[in-house]
Order: C-alpha cells, then structure tokens, then sequence
C-alpha cells in the first residue's frame, strides 16, 4: 500500500479517524435503511478496520458512520440509536448476512442485500458450478436483481421441488468420513 500510494496504513488510519467533516444537517423522516461496512487492510493478518455507514435508501443520502475495529452488534446500535434519538423513524433495513446487525435492528423488516446474497451463492456453487442444480440456483440468483419478491419465490419452489432429491443427498468426504452436502 505504501509503495502506491506514498502513504502508510496507520497515517491513512489516523487521518481519517481524526479527520473531522462538516456538520450534517438532518431531516429526521420515516427511512428505509442501508447498513453496511466497508473494511480497510488485512482481515486475517488482523490489521483491519472497518468504517459502518448508514443510507437513507430513497435519497441516497449518508446518514451516519463511524469507525470501528470491526463490525459488531454494537456498532449498529451506537447508529440506530443516534438516528431514532434525532427523530427518524427506520421503516425497513437491507445489509449483509452479518447477524449482529439483524439483532441491532430486530422488530424492523430486513432484507438481505442481493449483492450479498448472490456472493453466497456463489461461494457455495463456484462461478461455474458444474452440476445441473448448481448451475440453475446460479442462474436464479442471478435473476434477483431483476425479479420481484414474489415470482422469485415461485422459481424458488420450482427449484426446490425439482432438486428435492438432490437437496437431500449427503455424500462423504473422502479424506474425513465427513458427511458434506453437494455443491
């Protein structure tokens, strides 16, 4: 990081910890939230940080954020609470699988962001999934973005009756004796 851009990690990390923007203004209004965070450096090397942000979906306006060590429960009700105790009532939320935010926000509608959800899938399936039913629930998640809620849920059910079988299968894992599902 350093050779591209001239900069440290931990001077980039400090200035933007200590880097103080303009004051925003509120418009407390009922919202329908995004919640995400965005990491900086090396998760595994623990290097990491995360900054938390949170999205009036119909304006795309940035309404809160804040910097964390990683994402936690927590951080997510640090947000929600400042945004309620300024008056904005969160009338549904979308993020990521992370659990901690659905706990933070519980009692309030969520969806999981399809980005999201189509990264799971094909972290599970491959880019190029090689069995029939792998291949078709890639390509039905694909179709997300496209779709709404309630004719996905139909080719949903259609796949799943017609890859019951296969659903169901379990199958060792050479090496561990393992039981593995099918993929």
């Amino acid at each position: 990081m350093k050779e591209e851009h001239e900069v440290c990690r931990k001077t980039l990390k400090t200035a933007l910890r200590t880097y103080q923007s303009p004051e925003k203004t509120h418009d407390p209004r009922q919202i329908h939230l995004i919640a995400d965070a965005t990491y900086f450096g090396e998760r595994k090397e623990k290097t990491s940080w995360c900054v938390v942000v949170f999205r009036d979906l119909k304006r795309k306006e940035n309404l809160w954020w804040n910097f964390f060590d990683t994402e936690t429960t927590s951080a997510y009700l640090e947000g929600k609470i400042y945004l309620e105790n300024l008056g904005y009532k969160i009338l549904s939320v979308t993020g990521d699988g992370f659990g901690g935010l659905r706990q933070a926000f519980s009692g309030i509608p969520f969806q999981m962001c399809h980005v999201h959800m189509e990264r799971i899938v094909t972290k599970g399936t491959t880019r190029k999934p090689e069995l029939e039913a792998g291949q078709a629930l890639l390509a039905l998640t694909k179709t997300l973005h496209a779709t709404d809620g309630e004719t996905f849920k139909n080719y949903l059910k259609k796949y799943i009756e017609k890859y019951r079988d296969f659903l169901n299968e379990k199958n060792r894992e050479p090496d561990h004796g393992s039981k593995v599902l099918h993929s």
